[in-house]
């Protein structure tokens, strides 16, 4: 995860968006904090459980289901004064359950970046709140971690439903060492248009 955080950090800084930034897993804050110094002028959400899922856990040193105490005292320090950065410290399918159509249309988001728990439901889930709140508008979805089997499989799936929205799809980075266990980790980027 730290390893690769730069690569994503240095397209979504450089990402021309027009509405605001959704970021679903921030585990220590260090892209969203990023992300929000260089527009100052949107708000930029996360959400975060900070409990391992199982596929951080040399990053986190906690095991599947334990908190991550560490990441989430990073993530709220590295936030600390950006005032346009607000954390919601819960699992992402609690957001979306309780997410109104007001509230997709008062958070305005049009730039979504998915690195959250990595289980085929909670993939499903998080692809399906982010084409929530784009709703009609343009905007980008960034999944991150597309080499893991279920997360691509099931991203693709749910990102189908939209399809004759996708203007363009492509990698953010290339390939590179992470881990023993995960020998690259790919995210892929949706460029989609709005629908009348």
């Amino acid at each position: 995860m730290v390893c690769m955080a730069h690569y994503i950090r240095d397209f979504l800084v450089g990402a021309p968006f027009t509405g605001n930034y959704l970021e679903i897993g921030v585990f220590d804050g260090e892209i969203i904090s990023e992300v929000a110094k260089k527009y100052p002028d949107k708000k930029c959400y996360g959400i975060d459980p900070f409990i391992e899922d199982g596929w951080t856990t040399g990053s986190s040193n906690a095991q599947k289901g334990e908190n991550i105490t560490t990441q989430r005292e990073n993530a709220f320090r590295n936030c600390t004064g950006l005032e346009n950065v607000h954390l919601y410290e819960m699992k992402s399918s609690e957001f979306f359950e309780n997410l109104t159509d007001e509230q997709v249309n008062e958070l305005d988001v049009s730039c979504i970046f998915i690195d959250g728990d990595h289980g085929t439901e909670a993939v499903q889930n998080d692809v399906r709140l982010a084409i929530k709140l784009l709703g009609k508008k343009d905007g980008m979805i960034i999944c991150d971690d597309w080499n893991i089997p279920d997360v691509s499989k099931t991203a693709l799936r749910e990102i189908s439903e939209i399809s004759d929205r996708i203007v363009e799809y492509g990698r953010v980075m290339n390939e590179f060492k992470y881990s023993p266990e995960m020998s690259y980790i790919v995210a892929l980027l949706f460029l989609i248009k709005a629908s009348p």
